[in-house]
């Protein structure tokens, strides 16, 4: 995920107080085997328009509209019917991880930004006890 710089500084802040201590402690047991390790992500799954729809739940008629250039980088423009704000108009929404980039053969977005390589499985897994 992307945080602003106030995001990471009350992060920060947070983490380094005696209310956030706990965030130190590497105190994870659990180990993912390889059997349960995630190889499909949700932009593998979902199409543009039931992203919309999950993204504007209470919107009817919501849905995926394309871009004026046919680029989305890894924003989905979603329609908004003209019940919302009087005129027809669209709210941009992320595209989850995995989801394909058409700005680029070959790249999927991965926290917002289109990228070429996929998620390794020694980034998934959680922290190990050496």
């Amino acid at each position: 995920m992307k945080f602003s710089q106030c995001c990471n500084s009350m992060i920060s802040w947070l983490a380094w107080s005696r209310t956030g201590a706990c965030l130190l402690t590497a105190s994870a047991k659990r180990k993912i085997k390889k059997k349960y390790y995630t190889r499909l992500f949700v932009g593998n799954i979902m199409t543009r328009d039931q992203i919309c729809r999950i993204s504007f739940p209470n919107i009817p008629g919501t849905r995926f509209i394309k871009d004026y250039n046919g680029l989305e980088n890894c924003f989905a423009r979603c329609f908004m019917p003209k019940s919302v704000y009087g005129y027809d108009t669209f709210m941009p929404t992320f595209l989850p991880d995995n989801a394909p980039c058409t700005e680029n053969n070959g790249t999927i977005c991965r926290n917002g930004d289109c990228i070429r390589e996929k998620l390794k499985r020694r980034q998934y897994r959680p922290y190990e006890k050496r």
